[in-house]
């Protein structure tokens, strides 16, 4: 059986349950053999985005409004699974998963935007170190500018200590 549809099956679904919040079910998730399969799977081409896409789309077409969404959590394993992946498409899985503002699918958008915070914490950010004077202030040293040029992160860091 193919990964992506393990992960569709009741057994995996109840087998992990939806009781967790988000934080929990994530550090879960991400221990899960499937998650590292396709994780393993898209990094080295045997799925690829068009798979996942129409796999997703598949899923979407059993949605309804006020109706807990059974596969909520199938989405949240493929975010878990493409969190470590430097793709456009991995992001915008992420990002517009994250900005999903539906009770049907509470678990998938949290477990995202938890995807979204520990992606932020991975080393694939460069960093540019600010030196001249406009750049440096005298309360905070000297100001590190972290962009991660496929997300559009800017964010700023004082260095207490410089």
């Amino acid at each position: 059986m193919k990964v992506l549809e393990k992960i569709k099956t009741e057994e995996f679904i109840t087998d992990l349950g939806y009781q967790l919040p988000a934080r929990p079910m994530y550090k879960l998730l991400s221990g899960c053999p499937e998650t590292l399969k396709i994780r393993e799977g898209y990094q080295n081409g045997s799925i690829s985005e068009s798979e996942i896409k129409d796999f997703v789309q598949g899923l979407l077409k059993e949605f309804k409004f006020d109706e807990k969404f059974y596969y909520d959590l199938t989405l949240a394993t493929i975010a878990i699974a493409l969190e470590k992946c430097y793709t456009d498409f991995a992001n915008e899985y992420l990002y517009d998963l994250s900005k999903l503002e539906l009770t049907e699918l509470k678990i998938a958008s949290d477990i995202a935007k938890v995807c979204l915070m520990e992606k932020e914490k991975l080393p694939s950010n460069s960093y540019k170190y600010y030196k001249n004077k406009s750049e440096v202030t005298e309360e905070s040293g000297i100001k590190i500018s972290i962009l991660d040029p496929k997300q559009n992160i800017y964010s700023k860091i004082s260095n207490q200590y410089a």
